[in-house]
């Protein structure tokens, strides 16, 4: 069972996380198309802090002795999928600059021949 003590600090950390996206998106500094993966891991976040006997049910089925360690384990696989959601975006962003370069080269060249 989680101590009231790890309880009480994972759902202010909680409550923090999803104050800093809701800024975040109000100041449209984070698209809401990116906003919702890490909604949806808040909202697992809530779901682990609170019930409490699921979280102790995940952890006799993968043989883990302690919640908190589970909650490590679930926090690195978290970044792990925010890291490789990043690394799609940063590859489709590279590979547009790329052919935007590409165009604007086109264009000088057209306009250094006339």
């Amino acid at each position: 069972m989680i101590s009231i003590n790890l309880k009480l600090f994972l759902g202010i950390v909680t409550i923090v996380y999803f104050i800093i996206i809701l800024i975040a998106i109000k100041k449209e500094s984070m698209p809401i198309k990116s906003s919702i993966i890490w909604f949806f891991f808040g909202i697992i976040m809530v779901i682990c802090i609170f019930i409490g006997p699921f979280l102790d049910l995940i952890c006799e089925v993968i043989d883990v002795k302690e919640v908190s360690n589970l909650l490590l384990f679930g926090g690195f696989m978290s970044l792990l999928i925010l890291s490789f959601d990043l690394y799609v975006l940063y590859y489709k962003l590279k590979k547009n600059n790329i052919i935007l370069a590409q165009k604007v080269a086109i264009l000088e060249n057209e306009i250094k021949n006339k």
